[in-house]
């Protein structure tokens, strides 16, 4: 029962992290312009600089809430593979990376803020778009996390199998966020419309996987009943 009880905080993690992360979307400011001058990127930091100080700190919050969900999720997982837990694994290995990464970004946020109204424009712009390669790169471990779940899940009655197949779209989105390496223009370049396009299916397999971790818990995956899961295919 207490092991139960465990699993299911587990599961109301994933919630919690989805609840702080859209606290902190409300103070979402956008970006800009695609293609804007130093002076206008040091501008529009300036500007905003307190909003996005709230934001990078609630979206740390979530970023902790979130690594402890991963780690419940792998035990859950890791009942559903059996054997050696190769995908479960991969599951949480690559979902620390993309909270190391994504943590590292938001320092970058936070040093953006608090230099954006009295440094040069060309510093401003420099660690803009460091802030922004780094939430670019921090797509890899994601789609790798994404993949591996899909993966895992894929034919297994211990899981919906529309999770699978969102987690497996939702890790395509985050691959094409990388389109944003090289290119400079248009949708596809950091700040343009792309950018903000693969989260709400990732929020979608988020809160879905979370749903699952509440309704069945490792131990009844060990257990072999897959009935409550499976229930919904």
């Amino acid at each position: 029962m207490r092991e139960t009880g465990r699993d299911r905080w587990g599961g109301a993690s994933g919630f919690a992290a989805l609840a702080v992360g859209a606290l902190a979307v409300v103070f979402e400011r956008g970006a800009p312009p695609v293609g804007a001058s130093e002076v206008e990127v040091a501008a529009f930091h300036g500007a905003h600089a307190q909003a996005l100080l709230m934001q990078s700190l609630l979206f740390l919050v979530s970023s902790a809430v979130f690594l402890w969900f991963v780690g419940c999720l792998r035990t859950h997982l890791t009942a559903v593979e059996g054997g050696s837990g190769r995908y479960a694994g991969l599951v949480f290995g690559a979902g620390v990376g993309y909270v190391a990464l994504s943590v590292t970004a938001q320092a970058g946020q936070i040093a953006l803020a608090q230099v954006a109204g009295a440094a040069a424009p060309s510093l401003v712009a420099a660690v803009g778009a460091l802030s922004w390669a780094l939430f670019t790169v921090a797509a890899v471990p994601a789609a790798v996390m994404l993949a591996a779940f899909a993966a895992l899940t894929a034919g297994s009655p211990a899981m919906p199998a529309w999770l699978g197949w969102t987690a497996a779209v939702a890790a395509a989105a985050q691959l094409g966020l990388l389109a944003g390496v090289v290119v400079t223009t248009g949708p596809l370049a950091p700040g343009g419309w792309y950018t903000f396009a693969p989260y709400p299916i990732y929020v979608v397999w988020l809160a879905g996987t979370a749903a699952v971790l509440l309704r069945r818990p490792a131990s009844a995956a060990r257990s072999g009943d897959a009935a409550p899961a499976g229930a919904g295919r």
